[in-house]
């Protein structure tokens, strides 16, 4: 009897963890995009780029901020080939300073911005003994701080619009933590205690719109190496391109979970250390990234 009942309880709190926050969530639809301004950063490549191809084949003009350069010039190339309105900025959004002029230079470019994707992430993939101030300087600046300063210096335009989206690209790992990532956990912890604060910030204001997306891992260039368990494959980053454009269209707020497999994290969360490593150990999570290289 108590186990029926605890397999009931735990089945209807996934249902709700599912299916209550897409009821909730302040949703307008956008049947076009083609009167939306969206900046994209770490944009150049990866799930950004794909992000940036989706959002301008839909009519969006796109503002892409990286510190790729060559990465930018074939992305303005592919888009403007399309069709496409695109300007690119080679900006590192870890700098307060330097965001904030490349917020200016895109209102004075497109005089409105509309939708905010904060996607630039980088990882090092090392034990924390073998981290260096740098590098754990450099994952916080780039996956947590680039956040604070890009919505610091777009949500006060976004709030003049009649709607506005801020996407935070955070990660199944800003719920859980991973060996030998100890840094990119921690900012992706971050980036989704951000997420939560600012929809309490903009609880009055119904016309921003915050949705975290927090995929399990892509099979992109920053995790070159790692060893997949067998019931976590990898995420294309078209595929998840795909479903943060459509929860844009969809008119945004939410956490976005990918795949729903993930919804289980509360319940995980709930183990004790102890059981986790041994899961770790038994799953091959332990030491699946021991060969990353990380991009940092």
């Amino acid at each position: 009897m108590l186990l029926t009942f605890a397999v009931a309880t735990a089945f209807a709190a996934i249902l709700v963890a599912v299916f209550l926050p897409q009821l909730l969530s302040p949703r307008r639809r956008l049947s076009s995009l083609a009167d939306q301004v969206a900046v994209v950063s770490g944009g150049a490549q990866g799930l950004g780029r794909e992000i940036v191809l989706r959002l301008a084949a839909a009519g969006c003009s796109v503002v892409v901020w990286d510190v790729d350069r060559a990465g930018l010039e074939s992305l303005r190339t592919q888009v403007e080939a399309s069709g496409g309105r695109i300007a690119t900025d080679v900006v590192d959004v870890s700098q307060s300073a330097d965001t904030k002029l490349a917020a200016e230079r895109a209102l004075q470019t497109w005089k409105k911005v509309t939708i905010l994707i904060n996607n630039a992430g980088v990882v090092s993939a090392k034990p924390l003994l073998e981290l260096t101030d740098a590098q754990i300087q450099r994952t916080m600046g780039v996956n947590l701080l680039a956040c604070f300063w890009t919505t610091r210096a777009l949500l006060p335009t976004m709030k003049e619009q009649p709607h506005a989206q801020i996407v935070n690209i955070a990660s199944v790992l800003g719920h859980i933590g991973v060996a030998r990532l100890s840094d990119y956990c921690a900012s992706k912890h971050g980036v989704v205690g951000f997420h939560e604060s600012l929809c309490m910030e903009l609880a009055d204001q119904p016309n921003v719109v915050p949705t975290v997306v927090c995929p399990g891992t892509i099979s992109t260039r920053m995790f070159d190496g790692i060893k997949h368990p067998f019931f976590m494959p990898p995420l294309t980053p078209e595929y998840v391109a795909d479903c943060v454009v459509d929860r844009i269209h969809q008119g945004g707020g939410g956490m976005l979970v990918l795949p729903r497999l993930f919804h289980l994290m509360p319940f995980y969360r709930l183990l004790p250390m102890s059981l986790k490593v041994l899961a770790a150990r038994l799953t091959g999570v332990l030491h699946s990234v021991d060969n990353v290289k990380g991009s940092s």
